[in-house]
C-alpha cells in the first residue's frame, strides 16, 4: 500500500520522472514505478509479435495461394495449346487416319512412329505445336495423345477423336487434389475435362463427356487425370483440295487455269479435245511435240524444230512431163509437193503407149524427214 501511495505522491512520481533520487524511501518508490513500467512494456511487445507473426502467416500462405494459382492458370493455357495442336493434326491427316492408314510425307516416309499416338516433338516437327513449346508441362504434366476412329470408318459416318491427357493423375497426400484441379479446369476456359471421384468410369469437362477408359484398347484413366479432346469428321477434310491430295476431286463443272498445266499420266477425254494455239507449215517452232493446227484447222506437230503436219503420210502425188502437175496434184497442198517436214519418195514411173506424146508420168509419195518439205526432184 505504501508503494502505491508512493507511486501517487507527486515528490516521488516527480522524482521517478526526473531521475534524480536521494532518499532510500524514494528510492523504493522508483523502483516499484519503474517495476509496473517494464511489465506493461512487455506485455505491448508480446501483442506486437503476436500480430507481425499472424502477417507473415497470413502473407505466406497468400503467396502460396498465389503460386499454385499462376500454376493452374499456365496449366490450363498449356491444356488449350495441347487441344489446338490436336485440332491441326486432324484437319491435315484426319481423312488419312480415319482410313486407318498413316501419314507420309511427299517421299513416302511415315511423319509419326505411331500415328495413333504421336508424341509431343513429332507434333511440334510437323508444325501442329510451336517449336517452344514445352513437352512436360507444368505442374509436371506429362502428356499422353491417343486417337482413334470411331462411327464406322472408313465411310461418310466416321469420325476421328483425340485427346490429349496426363499421365499420371494431380494428387495431394495420396488424394486427388480437387482444389488444383478445379483451377486448371477453369483456366483451360472450357477446353479441359477430368476424371473425377464422383464419377470414374466417366472423363468430363465442359466441352465433353467422353467413357473411361475413352477409347479402345486403352487402361481406365485413374481419378485425378485431366485431359483435353478435339475431334473430326473424317469426311470434312474432303470438302476441301489440299497440296498433293491424292484423292480424284471429280469436279462436275468447268475447270480453268491462267497457267500451264502439266501432267505426270496421261490425258483422257470423253469429247473432243480443242486446240487454239495456229501455226503455219514450214516455219520453226519453239519446241519439238507441241501441237497446233493451221488456218484449215489441219492438225500440225512440231518435229525438228519446223512445224509439219501430223501423221507419217504427207499425201502423194504425180508429175507428167506433158501436162505438169495438173493432172493429180497432192491433196494436202494442192500443189505437186510434199507439206513441210516430208519428202518425196518416187513409187512408180512409166508413160501409156506413146508416151512421147503422151508424156512420162511419175507418181510420188510423201514420207516424215528430218527436213523441211521436199517437192517433186526435178527430171
Amino acid at each position: 500500500m505504501s508503494v502505491v501511495m508512493a507511486c501517487r505522491e507527486r515528490p516521488i512520481a516527480s522524482h521517478c520522472r526526473s531521475g534524480a533520487i536521494t532518499h532510500p524511501r524514494q528510492m523504493a518508490g522508483w523502483s516499484a514505478c519503474n517495476g509496473r513500467q517494464a511489465g506493461v512494456a512487455l506485455i505491448e511487445l508480446a501483442i506486437a509479435m503476436a500480430v507481425v507473426c499472424l502477417l507473415v502467416v497470413w502473407a505466406a500462405d497468400k503467396l502460396l495461394h498465389q503460386v499454385d494459382e499462376a500454376s493452374e492458370q499456365a496449366a490450363g493455357r498449356w491444356l488449350i495449346d495441347m487441344q489446338r495442336g490436336l485440332e491441326g493434326l486432324l484437319a491435315r491427316h484426319g481423312a488419312v487416319l480415319g482410313e486407318g492408314a498413316a501419314p507420309a510425307d511427299d517421299h513416302g516416309r511415315p511423319l509419326y512412329a505411331d500415328p495413333f499416338s504421336p508424341t509431343v516433338a513429332e507434333l511440334k516437327a510437323q508444325g501442329h505445336l510451336d517449336g517452344a513449346f514445352p513437352e512436360r508441362g507444368p505442374l509436371a504434366i506429362h502428356p499422353i495423345v491417343r486417337i482413334w476412329r470411331a462411327g464406322g470408318c472408313p465411310g461418310q459416318a466416321c469420325r476421328v477423336d483425340a485427346i490429349a491427357y496426363s499421365a499420371a493423375p494431380l494428387l495431394r497426400a495420396g488424394q486427388p487434389d480437387l482444389g488444383r484441379i478445379g483451377g486448371i479446369l477453369l483456366a483451360s476456359g472450357g477446353a479441359g475435362g477430368a476424371v473425377s471421384q464422383l464419377a470414374p468410369h466417366r472423363l468430363r469437362g465442359a466441352g465433353f463427356d467422353l467413357p473411361n477408359p475413352p477409347a479402345p484398347g486403352m487402361a481406365p484413366l485413374p481419378v485425378g487425370t485431366v485431359a483435353v479432346r478435339a475431334g473430326r469428321e473424317a469426311a470434312a477434310g474432303s470438302r476441301f483440295i489440299q497440296r498433293r491430295d491424292a484423292r480424284n476431286p471429280d469436279f462436275l463443272g468447268d475447270l480453268s487455269a491462267q497457267g500451264a498445266i502439266s501432267a505426270k499420266g496421261r490425258l483422257e477425254t470423253d469429247g473432243h479435245l480443242k486446240l487454239g494455239g495456229t501455226a503455219i507449215p514450214g516455219e520453226a517452232c519453239a519446241e519439238n511435240g507441241l501441237l497446233a493446227h493451221d488456218g484449215e484447222g489441219r492438225l500440225l506437230n512440231c518435229v525438228a524444230g519446223v512445224w509439219s503436219g501430223a501423221g507419217g503420210f504427207g499425201g502423194a502425188f504425180s508429175w507428167n512431163s506433158g501436162g505438169g502437175c495438173s493432172r493429180a496434184p497432192n491433196p494436202l497442198t494442192g500443189r505437186c509437193d510434199c507439206p513441210p517436214g516430208f519428202r518425196a519418195v518416187l513409187v512408180s514411173s512409166g508413160g501409156v503407149g506413146d508416151w512421147t506424146a503422151h508424156g512420162w508420168t511419175e507418181g510420188y509419195v510423201c514420207v516424215r524427214t528430218q527436213s523441211p518439205g521436199i517437192g517433186r526432184p526435178g527430171p
